[in-house]
């Protein structure tokens, strides 16, 4: 039997628990390493839950969205304009201006 990844909760077809992703089972899905993950999430906005026993997760709409990422990086070897995800679709990065303080050059917000 070939697993793609790894449940936290095991459910039936016929249960309404919520399924639940490891990130490791995501990083071995997606053949990725562990701060490429991490910088998925933060471009898609995505906070892992956490279970009873304090470990990390997604579920399966999160994944969904990672799913949708990970095609659109494929297809053009880039996150930068990723707008899918339906309802959930990414706004593009904000740069916030700069003001330059004092004669060393130095930038602040």
């Amino acid at each position: 039997m070939n697993i793609r990844y790894k449940k936290l909760s095991m459910t039936n077809q016929n249960s309404t628990a919520p399924e639940k992703y490891t990130p490791e089972s995501l990083i071995e899905k997606y053949g990725i390493k562990t701060a490429a993950y991490y910088e998925r999430l933060k471009f898609l906005g995505i906070k892992a839950k956490k279970d009873s026993q304090n470990k990390a997760y997604l579920d399966a709409e999160q994944v969904e969205l990672l799913d949708e990422l990970h095609e659109h990086i494929i297809s053009t070897g880039k996150m930068e304009g990723f707008s899918g995800g339906g309802q959930l679709a990414i706004a593009p990065k904000y740069k916030s201006p700069q003001k330059r303080v004092g004669n060393r050059g130095r930038y602040f917000l």
